[in-house]
């Protein structure tokens, strides 16, 4: 009897363990830096494209505005911005919500395809550079984004 009782305390012991051990990937779900904004291709004018990275003590504006693509990560010529506005936005790095992390496609929705825009959206995390384009039509991407992409949009109008 001691001896079955010892066995079930070792299972239960190791159970617990291994319930408790966590990956490489859940120790860092902090990204280095997210890059996040907004694209219309079927509008004019510099606010058609903006584009930031925000870093934990700076943010930066892309000079260039390029209309991003899904077949590789925005290709940025940053400046740095002031401290007034990087603390306006300084929290939206925090607000990712980790299920964007495990999405298989870079392209959720279809965005700017009925000329309401899109989101892009770029993060360094664990030495991988993981980035999407996001539709701008909540009805078409998952719940989990919605109020992500209502940060986002409104980082956005703070810094026009």
């Amino acid at each position: 009897m001691k001896k079955a009782r010892s066995v079930s305390i070792f299972f239960i012991l190791i159970s617990i363990l291994l319930g408790s051990c966590r990956t490489e990937a859940d120790l860092n779900k902090t990204p280095d830096y997210l890059v996040f904004g907004h694209f219309y291709g079927f509008s004019l004018g510099e606010e058609s494209i903006e584009i930031f990275k925000l870093e934990s003590k700076r943010l930066f504006e892309d000079l260039q505005d390029n209309y991003p693509t899904y077949q590789e990560p925005y290709n940025a010529e940053f400046e740095l911005l002031g401290d007034e506005k990087f603390n306006q936005v300084k929290g939206l790095i925090d607000t990712i919500p980790e299920e964007l992390f495990s999405e298989s496609s870079k392209i959720i929705g279809a965005p700017d395809t009925a000329d309401e825009g899109g989101l892009y959206i770029e993060v360094m995390i664990d030495g991988r550079r993981l980035f999407w384009l996001v539709d701008m039509a909540k009805e078409n991407v998952p719940e989990y984004l919605h109020e992500f992409m209502d940060e986002i949009i409104y980082a956005i109008r703070l810094l026009q």
